[in-house]
């Protein structure tokens, strides 16, 4: 699995951001409103979110993406939310 393809970076975000917290699949898929499948193939790289998608599914696990890209210095890091958890399931905002 190529880390550069979108997909395969945002299935290691989101795998890493639920692994982080401990939830399982399913519980994930009920704290962001989608079915279990939908998280399923968005890890395993058979589909690719959107980027509201990643973002609330992310929040959902209680933490959040920061991004910096430069040249050769890449930084992609998941970090501990700032959306509180009860807004994550229905608000990226």
């Amino acid at each position: 699995m190529d880390i550069a393809e979108p997909a395969c970076l945002a299935a290691g975000l989101l795998s890493l951001a639920r692994q982080q917290v401990g939830l399982t699949q399913t519980e994930l898929a009920h704290r962001a409103g989608v079915q279990q499948s939908v998280v399923s193939a968005y890890e395993a790289g058979r589909r690719q979110p959107t980027v509201p998608m990643l973002l609330r599914l992310i929040r959902a696990t209680g933490n959040d993406v920061q991004f910096r890209l430069a040249g050769a210095d890449e930084t992609i890091r998941v970090a501990p939310a700032t959306v509180p958890a009860d807004r994550a399931a229905t608000s990226i905002c």
